[in-house]
């Protein structure tokens, strides 16, 4: 369709928070697997884990970046669906409230328990940080995940919890991103230019940070260069931030906006047939590039393409509306008991592994203590993290439903009545509107 040419083609599904797609609990149960991988071989075999047939877990922790694509895909994506549709914006205040209601209550147990028995990360003037117990106001900073604010706090708690402070962070901007896409779409500019800017500003803003960075470590050693981006410096600080990490959350939202276009008929179901095998080829000739260096000091943004394309891979149907061989795998029981239970687990593990190193005797450094390793902290971490999840993250789960419940009671409330009661009809089910609170969609000048 010519760019100049509006639109009133409407979405086949209106948009929602809650609709699951084929595959998701399955990539997040990938990607919470190669992190467990990674930190396992790094800290209880690093020989094995850098050199011989499993060098390759050196770079699991990229299971970080598929985490990073799945929060921009997933959460951009109501926006997309309700600026393409010509609907309402969905609510800051509500996205927010649903976004803590996510994050906060399985992680304040997790810390409270890990600090507890003695695996908190405490303060320390070198890279490598003392375990123990915190109190006070530092104990009240890591569960509030502002540790990542100075430098001396940066790694305390918790120590992979300064992703989810980059996650609060992508969480505080994208409303105020998407309003600014709205803002340009009501401007008489296609929904498409107001779908894309979001995304592209978190696209150049990190790609510039990453340049500074670069120049930053120009001439320093590897030792050096690592105490600069993980140690108490101000340089981990920014390293350490959605600064240097939005591009990874801006690839999955430009997936969003291709998805939504898909799925609201933009691009025609011919075309869609003939994408889902580039998308495979354009993930494998990123990860190529990745693995060849290509992307230099922008690496991690060649896995973030990797990332995206896989997961379109996955959420596209192919012919008949059926998922492809990927969909289905990612769709099998265990693997996606995992996903569901992956954040948990993204929690406990690591301190799971400093209890077994602390604990039980040293693994040997050989593929066979690796093995076993990975195996005892699969088990412990499985088993933690299905207690939080039925226990903590399922009836926080339901209290959202319950919020957003409320909500949708307030609106019907406070809409004025249209006819009288006797010729009242139903006009819609109760799927047609939004989770998120989108009214009827009105014909957009979309510009595909």
């Amino acid at each position: 369709m010519p760019a100049h040419q509006a639109t009133s083609v409407a979405p086949r599904q209106a948009p929602s928070w809650g609709r699951r797609l084929v595959g998701i609990e399955g990539l997040r149960g990938m990607a919470a697997l190669t992190v467990i991988a990674f930190h396992v071989g790094h800290l209880t075999t690093p020989q094995v884990a850098t050199v011989g047939q499993f060098h390759v877990l050196q770079y699991f922790n990229q299971g970080l970046t598929l985490f990073f694509v799945l929060s921009g895909f997933l959460l951009f994506r109501p926006f997309v669906s309700s600026l393409i549709a010509g609907s309402r914006r969905p609510t800051a205040r509500r996205f927010w409230t649903n976004r803590a209601l996510r994050i906060f209550p399985a992680y304040i147990v997790i810390v409270l328990v890990v600090n507890a028995l003695g695996f908190s990360k405490t303060p320390n003037a070198g890279v490598e940080h003392p375990y123990g117990v915190v109190h006070g106001w530092q104990l009240l900073i890591d569960t509030l995940l502002l540790q990542g604010l100075q430098p001396m706090t940066l790694r305390t708690g918790i120590e992979v919890a300064w992703t989810l402070s980059v996650e609060l962070s992508f969480y505080l901007v994208l409303p105020v991103l998407a309003a600014v896409g709205f803002w340009l779409a009501r401007r008489r500019l296609p929904a498409l230019v107001g779908a894309l800017t979001p995304p592209l500003v978190l696209l150049v803003g990190a790609l510039a940070g990453r340049y500074l960075l670069f120049e930053k470590l120009q001439g320093m050693g590897p030792v050096d260069a690592f105490a600069a981006q993980w140690g108490p410096t101000w340089t981990a600080v920014v390293a350490r931030s959605l600064f240097l990490h939005a591009d990874l959350f801006a690839y999955g939202m430009l997936a969003a906006v291709l998805y939504v276009l898909i799925e609201s008929g933009h691009i025609r179901r011919r075309a869609v047939r003939w994408m889902r095998p580039f998308f495979a080829l354009g993930a494998l000739l990123a990860l190529y590039g990745f693995f060849q260096g290509w992307g230099g000091a922008y690496g991690d943004g060649l896995v973030a393409i990797t990332a995206a394309l896989i997961l379109l891979t996955a959420v596209v149907p192919g012919r008949n509306d059926k998922p492809g061989i990927l969909g289905l795998f990612l769709e099998l029981a265990p693997v996606r008991w995992f996903g569901l239970i992956s954040y948990s687990a993204y929690l406990w593990h690591l301190p799971i592994i400093r209890w077994v190193q602390t604990n039980l005797p040293a693994a040997q450094d050989s593929r066979r203590g690796f093995l076993l390793s990975l195996a005892l902290v699969l088990v412990l971490t499985t088993a933690f993290s299905a207690l939080t999840y039925y226990a903590v993250e399922t009836p926080a789960l339901k209290l959202k439903a319950w919020f957003m419940a409320r909500a949708k009671l307030r609106r019907a409330e406070a809409e004025p009545e249209q006819a009288p009661a006797a010729d009242l009809v139903p006009v819609a089910t109760p799927d047609a509107e939004s989770e998120a609170g989108a009214a009827d969609p009105k014909p957009v000048n979309v510009g595909v």
